[in-house]
């Protein structure tokens, strides 16, 4: 085009207004329609050629001369601003001529040597394609972002930070799930939120409209969700308005008390990469399996040193990440990372692929006194970090703490011996339960129903005798009798019977959580006992099986957890706090048991209960859950029902005669033929207890 083409056509200086402040900055003229109906959003990656000249129709820049087309990030300022205006309303295909301004352009200082000051500029321009912006750190396209309207300022939501957004999820042009919704960043996963759409909301600003696209690495993975009708392997759409949003403090920027608080909901939280609990197993032989979903196949297999009696999962070097912890009878601990960061790869899922021959072995591996029995993973000290504590067959317990050897992220140290107690029975549970000032406590079960408080006490000059110690050499330690045994209330029919224990069992954030915690107590010959610290008994039941495990569960979605008691031929009960008493039976006899959250089914944890079977199977009840736990009292609920009332008075019945109305209730449920002539038909509650149903899947012995 020459400056004569230009003065002829006369069009230079005419078209649409495309300015936001319509001040005719941008002019535009469509010279070839585009297809389709989209257009780039802000942040798209766009390809164009394009062809630049000055008003006396000199040309000064041209990408089809150089035969290379012409990228960038559309709304992001990497261009002048008439572009990142002109190319926003146009479509594939599409060639435009664009007009424009100085202030629009390059303004009062130009861009020698080719553009003068204030210089007024026409642009031809046709869009090849555009794209959405990865989010991923691979760049991988899991997830792909495309800005609707731009957010204010440049601050954005950070890990832990409050955010409010409103959404809309899409899967096939279906609506699945439209929200308001505020939560904390990795928190996400209780509101049913996948996380890489938490990933994507770290990358907005304030007020921002986005929609984005993610793969089924960074949605509800190969399990799918069933709460949305969400099948495996599903791709899904986004769009999100943030807000506000309340940045979480970074760690330079808390005091000390604050940095401990965060440690302890770090704790909390786990690891962000186990966002759907696994179950992991380890057996006689050494083998150490993960599970994952309702696969009967392990997910990973490890080899261990020795026979496994401690398995555990927790963050026993305070990273802040959880790694599994197994410890062998001859006194192998060992250290397993299954979110070692060779692994590049997350699965369908959202857990991340191991490799198969050099993730094989621990990450540490390091050997401790022998003849293990338990183990816990847990702050016993209140200084907001984990240690390790092993319960020994000798009627011993030793506390460790891990070690950094150098300044590293990595699993780079050695674990510590901090204390050993020596107690007057056998070992066979541990557990952390808030004290009276609401500081842990360690407990420690001892036969006969009882159990004794470990004091954690010890300072630097007691552990620099440690350093340089060999841990496994237990004649070089010194037993330490820090114990204060207590002794529960009521009826032992055998002061020698196993007891088992569990503490810090939850009370629902309502309840008064000052003082002292709940824990309960079960022993061999079918005691349970309920407490709140020393000396408060809530409630003691006896039943006719050997008790041997002792779990917490909340199975009713209230936040109290209910306790679970396993004896060995299956008998499973579950009882709240008010000693209301609901009982399973497994399929068969049982050699192991536990209870918690676990991804078995529909993408997201829910209470399952975990046998282990004599017959070397497992076999995971699922989705355990109970509308109530305390039976209905069938006169109160109908006595809100104002029918009611008006029934009893056709029939000629007193409301305040207690014994009649009974008598009326009782016909009308197990004799009603016989009412059908002087009684009219109302609607009733159930009046049975609570029905303690499950699901269940098996899985085969992994050896």
């Amino acid at each position: 085009m020459t400056a004569e083409e230009i003065k002829a056509d006369g069009a230079a200086l005419e078209g649409a207004d495309i300015t936001p402040k319509r001040d005719e900055g941008v002019l535009k003229v469509v010279k070839r329609e585009g297809s389709g109906t989209e257009s780039p959003m802000i942040g798209d990656k766009v390809t164009v050629h394009y062809t630049g000249w000055l008003l006396d129709g000199t040309k000064f820049d041209s990408s089809l001369d150089r035969r290379d087309k012409f990228s960038f990030d559309l709304g992001k300022g990497e261009v002048i601003k008439a572009w990142d205006i002109a190319v926003a309303t146009m479509k594939v295909g599409e060639i435009c001529r664009i007009t424009c301004k100085p202030e629009y352009a390059y303004g009062s200082a130009g861009s020698p040597p080719k553009i003068p000051p204030n210089a007024t500029l026409i642009f031809e321009i046709e869009l090849f394609e555009f794209k959405g912006e990865d989010l991923t750190d691979d760049e991988d396209g899991g997830i792909i972002r495309r800005i609707r309207k731009k957010g204010e300022g440049y601050s954005k939501p950070n890990e832990g930070a409050l955010v409010e957004i409103q959404f809309e999820g899409q899967y096939g042009g279906r609506v699945f799930d439209r929200r308001e919704l505020q939560f904390e960043i990795g928190e996400g996963d209780n509101y049913d939120l996948p996380h890489g759409l938490e990933k994507a909301i770290q990358k907005m600003e304030k007020l921002e409209e986005s929609v984005f696209y993610l793969k089924p690495n960074y949605g509800f993975g190969s399990a799918g969700k069933e709460k949305f009708q969400i099948p495996p392997d599903a791709e899904l759409q986004y769009e999100v308005k943030l807000k506000s949003f309340e940045k979480a403090k970074e760690s330079w920027e808390m005091n000390t008390d604050e940095k401990l608080e965060q440690s302890c909901i770090v704790k909390e939280r786990g690891t962000q990469y186990f966002k759907l609990n696994e179950l992991v197993v380890g057996d006689t032989n050494g083998k150490l399996c993960v599970y994952k979903n309702d696969d009967s196949k392990p997910w990973a297999v490890r080899s261990c040193q020795g026979m496994l009696t401690c398995v555990g999962v927790g963050d026993v070097c305070n990273k802040g990440k959880n790694l599994v912890v197994a410890v062998s009878a001859e006194g192998w601990f060992h250290l397993f990372d299954l979110t070692s960061p060779t692994s590049k790869h997350p699965d369908a899922s959202g857990h991340h692929e191991l490799a198969a021959a050099e993730e094989q072995k621990p990450v540490f591996k390091q050997h401790i006194p022998a003849n293990t029995k338990v183990m816990l993973i847990s702050d016993i000290d209140g200084d907001g970090k984990c240690e390790l504590v092993v319960g020994y067959t000798d009627r011993v317990v030793r506390a460790f703490r891990w070690e950094d050897l150098e300044n590293s992220d990595h699993v780079s140290g050695q674990l510590l011996l901090l204390k050993k107690w020596l107690l007057e029975g056998q070992v066979d549970s541990l557990s952390v339960n808030p004290g009276p000032d609401g500081s842990p406590e360690l407990m420690v079960s001892q036969p006969g129903c009882g159990y004794a408080i470990l004091l954690c006490t010890w300072d630097s000059e007691q552990q620099a005798t440690t350093e340089g110690r060999d841990n496994s050499a237990p004649s070089s330690e010194v037993p330490i009798r820090d114990v204060i045994l207590h002794q529960t209330s009521g009826r032992i029919h055998n002061k020698n019977v196993s007891t088992h224990l569990i503490g810090s069992i939850g009370r629902g954030c309502t309840s008064e959580n000052s003082g002292s915690g709940l824990f309960a107590l079960c022993t061999l010959d079918g005691t349970l006992k309920l407490m709140e610290g020393a000396d408060k008994l809530l409630w003691s039941v006896q039943v006719d099986h050997q008790l041997f495990a002792l779990e917490k569960l909340d199975v009713t979605g209230n936040g109290h957890e209910e306790v679970i008691a396993c004896a060995w031929d299956g008998q499973t009960y579950i009882i709240d706090h008010d000693r209301t008493v609901a009982r399973f039976q497994a399929d068969e006899n049982v050699s192991a048991f536990c209870a918690g959250l676990y991804a078995c089914k529909g993408g997201s944890n829910s209470p399952c209960l975990v046998y282990v079977s004599f017959n070397q199977k497992i076999y995971i009840y699922w989705d355990v859950q109970l509308e109530r736990m305390e039976s209905t009292n069938l006169l109160k609920i109908l006595d809100c029902d104002p029918e009611f009332g008006n029934l009893l008075q056709q029939l000629g019945v007193e409301r305040s005669d207690v014994s009649a109305v009974k008598d009326l209730i009782h016909k009308t449920l197990y004799f009603p033929e016989e009412q059908q002539q002087q009684s009219s038909p109302f609607q009733c509650q159930d009046p049975a207890g609570t029905d303690s149903s499950g699901h269940y899947t098996a899985m085969q012995d992994p050896l």
